[in-house]
């Protein structure tokens, strides 16, 4: 874990923060954690928000300042193996965990944590990319715990375009098979220039965030393991016919891209249509992580997340 706990510079400064530091989920992993209140008298309810893979707390100042803003407490944190949490390996830059389930036992620690604090009642979820997997995947343990969730450009599985789609699952799980789990499905990344990113069409936020690894580079990953992803493609498969997904009674408001390069858009779609909770929200012109794009395409996530939020909280 990082000895520190927040970090920021001029361009991404940090919130007022109301507490921080690590939650132990066992003996060797803790997740480092941060709260933030939202300045309204009376708060709506408290928003965890669940990044994707080699993402960490900083790069969701901006989405923190608009949920508090707009009345929420908010709550996040990094998931074991990635950001200021436990790593799991001895090469840091490689981002890995052992099984699935304990992406979800990170989620349940949380909330179990947040069920204990201070902070306003009920809890709902922003999640974004993997934290959509765990979140999704979660349901049904989630049911008497959060009030609604969010989901953005959920990784249920590889982009549609992708040649391997169908046999990246195989792939990973012959790699682990043959005692490879725990290394990188590729050479470390090089530095992704703006032009064809397939993260987002704001050069600016894109700019603040290369700057902010650059500044802390111990906050980043480099590819995954094999075992990684195995357990988490493993995930997205099991969604595709688990039944009790369909008769989760949690309200779920599903945001996918259809110029999606880095998950499945058409797994998203369907997924919700057999949610009888669930709506879905096709975003024409966004890139993969929709909470770091362009004001305009922020502006429509927000005019549809916030009021569907705001009604689930006063119905909890």
């Amino acid at each position: 874990m990082i000895a520190d706990f927040l970090f920021e510079t001029a361009e991404n400064p940090k919130p007022t923060t109301h507490d921080q530091g690590i939650l132990e989920v066992t003996d060797r992993v803790g997740l480092r954690y941060a709260l933030f209140k939202s300045r309204h008298n009376e708060p709506k309810g408290t928003i965890l928000v669940a990044q994707g893979r080699n993402e960490y707390i900083e790069k969701y100042y901006e989405t923190v300042v608009t949920l508090c803003a707009s009345g929420f407490d908010v709550a996040t944190f990094d998931w074991r193996g990635q950001g200021g949490s436990s790593r799991l390996l001895a090469d840091r830059r490689v981002g890995h965990v052992e099984n699935f389930s304990d992406y979800q036992e990170d989620l349940a620690a949380v909330i179990r944590f947040l069920e204990a604090s201070d902070f306003k009642q009920p809890i709902l979820i922003v999640a974004h990319s993997l934290g959509a997997l765990v979140t999704l995947s979660s349901a049904k343990a989630l049911s008497k715990k959060i009030a609604a969730a969010v989901i953005s450009a959920p990784f249920l599985g590889m982009p549609d375009a992708s040649p391997t789609r169908n046999v990246a699952r195989h792939i990973a799980s012959l790699a682990c098979t043959l005692g490879k789990g725990e290394r990188q499905v590729s050479r470390d990344y090089a530095e992704q220039s703006f032009i064809g990113n397939d993260l987002t069409s704001d050069i600016k936020r894109f700019q603040r965030n290369q700057n902010f690894t650059r500044r802390f580079p111990d906050l980043s990953l480099g590819p995954p393991s094999w075992r990684w992803l195995r357990e988490t493609l493993n995930a997205g498969y099991r969604l595709k016919t688990r039944k009790d997904i369909e008769n989760v009674d949690i309200p779920f408001l599903i945001f996918a891209t259809k110029a999606d390069r880095v998950v499945s858009y058409r797994q998203a779609c369907i997924l919700s249509s057999r949610m009888k909770s669930s709506r879905f929200v096709s975003m024409e012109n966004s890139e993969h992580e929709i909470l770091q794009e362009i004001d305009a395409i922020q502006a429509q996530f927000y005019a549809v997340a916030l009021p569907f939020l705001t009604t689930a909280s006063s119905k909890a």
